[in-house]
């Protein structure tokens, strides 16, 4: 219900802004703004937008500055430039293990030396059922958050892969 409703407004969103050539830069829970009676929600706090150039990736100290930590695709951490549009994602799917799942926050950062963060994307559903938070949890939807999951931002679910994924495609 909500969460699937709530998850494609926010990939409307991400697809809005590639269309424009922008990355939204600072996706997580402080920038998701519900509208209506929780009928959806929208991305807010555009102005940390990037304009991305046809590669969409970008030097990664023009990223780093405005991310929350625990929002924040690995590769940002990494010095290099970075597939912006593929580091949404990422933040796309943390916001929605928070929502399913419940944790305030996934782990501290999303580096190697932080051992929930190896976890969650070495088996994210292991995790989730030593942390007893499965139970409602389809595992079509563990499937999506660890298609999205990915350290190497080049094996990650792309936009188009998540629209398609069933759980997102599939009506309520």
């Amino acid at each position: 219900g909500v969460a699937r409703r709530f998850f494609r407004n926010i990939l409307k969103g991400l697809e809005s802004l590639q269309r424009m050539k922008l990355c939204h830069g600072n996706l997580s829970l402080d920038t998701i703004t519900v509208r209506g009676n929780e009928e959806s929600c929208v991305i807010s706090q555009l102005g940390s937008c990037l304009r991305t150039p046809d590669d969409h990736r970008l030097e990664t100290q023009l990223v780093t500055g405005m991310r929350s930590p625990q929002f924040v695709a690995p590769e940002l951490w990494s010095g290099r430039p970075v597939d912006v549009y593929a580091a949404d994602l990422w933040s796309a799917a943390v916001v929605l293990y928070v929502a399913l799942l419940g944790s305030d926050s996934l782990f501290v950062a999303p580096v190697p030396g932080d051992r929930t963060f190896a976890k969650i994307c070495g088996n994210l559903k292991e995790f989730a059922q030593k942390r007893r938070k499965v139970s409602s949890v389809s595992e079509e939807i563990l499937d999506l958050l660890q298609s999205m999951l990915k350290v190497d931002p080049g094996e990650r679910f792309t936009l188009a892969q998540v629209q398609a994924h069933p759980w997102v495609a599939t009506k309520p």
